[in-house]
Parts: C-alpha cells; structure tokens; sequence
C-alpha cells in the first residue's frame, strides 16, 4: 500500500494552486472511479466457515482503506456457486448444502446470501474486485505502479472541472477525463490475460 500523497507529484503541477487536501481527495475518488469501471483490483478473501442455519455474511477485506466493490465468485468447498442475478433467493425453512448465492450492501460492507441455508459447515472462498474507500490513507500498489496515468487523469479531470478556481480548465478536464476513461477500459480489457491482483489463472480458448 502506498499513501495517497504519492500521486501529489504527478497532479498538482497540472493544478497550480489547489490545496493539497482538495487534490487528495480527487485521487481517492479517481481511484474509486477506476477500480469500479476496470474491476482491476480483485482479491481472494481470507476463507471463511458457514454455520448451521446461518444464510448471510459479510465481505470485509483485511486492509481498512478498501471494500468490496463487487463480488465475482463464490466457491463453497471448491465448487463455484450460481449467482442470482436479478432476485434474492426465496426464503426457505429447509438446510442443505447452498448451490447459488445473492449479493447486497448493508451499510459499507457487502454481504452475501447463501441459497439453500447451510446445513452444516462449510468453507466459503470469495473472489471479490476492491476499490478503495472515501477516507483510504492508502492505495493499492497497482494503482501507482500500473495505472498511475489513468487515476492521475482522473483527478486532474476532477480538478479542473471544479468552478471559480485558479485552476479550473474545462479543456484540461475534458482531455484528462478521457485519459481516465481509456486507461479503465484498458485495465479491464488486461483482466483477460491475467494481469489483474490475486489468484487468477487464465483458460485459453478456441476463437472458433
């Protein structure tokens, strides 16, 4: 992890007189931004054992200054769950080994819903994508040694867009944000070869 003000050297020439606090807060929500459009940063959390009876949990990763921006999957003693896509699973009376699951947010953290209610225990790997939080002293390492151009671009758009600044420049925000906007897509469309955080691997497939 790397503290935000890392990333001071490459946005504040571009902003001559913002205050420092208002540019670290534009590069955490640029950080933000990316990780929820390029789902770069993804992790496999520490497992965790269900208990009888027990259909929900949340998702809280180890380091404070992020969250669960989404779940990707879910694996119950090994075998990957369906998720639910459009509708939470009906509410049952009846225990049995869970086959699908639904995701929700209750307060800062996600949670996810087991269907059927365990029966007994079982151990619960889940792959989620990160983002950081609003208040992160910290920020992944990718997101400097990776993708330093697109979350510096971002909040350089951020900056400038701000009105009655010193440093407001809609032309300047404009081409920064379009920088934002490809280095997500760029970082989203790698997630297909493998350059992504955690424990990915790769399956090669046929083109036709």
């Amino acid at each position: 992890m790397r503290p935000v003000s890392d990333f001071l050297s490459r946005v504040m020439p571009s902003v001559p007189g913002c205050p420092q606090p208002l540019a670290e807060q534009a590069i955490r929500d640029a950080a933000i931004a990316f990780c929820e459009d390029s789902l770069a940063l993804r992790e496999r959390l520490i497992p965790f054992t269900t208990i009888r009876g027990v259909a929900e949990y949340s998702l809280i990763p180890e380091d404070s200054d992020t969250q669960v921006a989404r779940v990707i999957d879910i694996y119950l003693d090994g075998t990957r769950l369906s998720p639910c896509v459009s509708a939470p699973p009906a509410p049952s009376d009846s225990l049995s080994a869970p086959t699908a699951y639904y995701t929700t947010r209750v307060g800062s953290a996600f949670q996810v819903a087991l269907s059927s209610t365990p029966d007994k225990e079982y151990t619960v790997v889940a792959e989620v994508a990160l983002r950081p939080t609003r208040s992160a002293s910290t920020l992944d390492d990718d997101l400097l040694d990776l993708w330093a151009d697109a979350v510096t671009a971002g909040a350089i758009g951020r900056l400038s867009s701000v009105p009655g600044e010193p440093f407001t420049d809609l032309a300047v925000a404009n081409a920064a944000q379009q920088i934002a906007i490809r280095g997500a897509r760029g970082a989203r469309s790698e997630m297909g070869v493998g350059r992504v955080r955690g424990s990915m691997r790769v399956t090669q497939r046929p083109l036709a």
